[in-house]
């Protein structure tokens, strides 16, 4: 089989890969992963988003991906249950 790029790893990150190159070029995309695809998550994901970061550009990246991800089900009749569930963060000190 000839392909012109190859994915390497079928989670978030790869698939999304994936799905916007063929959107937009015509290339042979091929996606492997070690298991199953859509079956694992992405390295350091958590599988959460959220757009709170200390830098601005990351808080802007993050507010575009969720854009993208709230697209997708005109895009593709696909709806990938994302839920807003929010965030807790818990700050203490190791003495408490």
């Amino acid at each position: 089989m000839k392909t012109d790029i190859l994915i390497i790893g079928g989670g978030l990150v790869g698939l999304s890969i994936a799905f916007h190159l063929a959107r937009f070029s015509t290339k042979k995309i091929l996606v492997i992963d070690r298991t199953k695809l859509n079956y694992g998550s992405s390295t350091r994901n958590a599988s959460h988003f959220r757009v709170h970061f200390g830098a601005p550009e990351n808080t802007r990246f993050a507010i575009e991906a969720v854009k993208r991800l709230n697209a997708l089900p005109s895009l593709t009749g696909w709806n990938p249950i994302a839920a807003r569930d929010g965030y807790v963060w818990l700050i203490y000190h190791e003495e408490q």
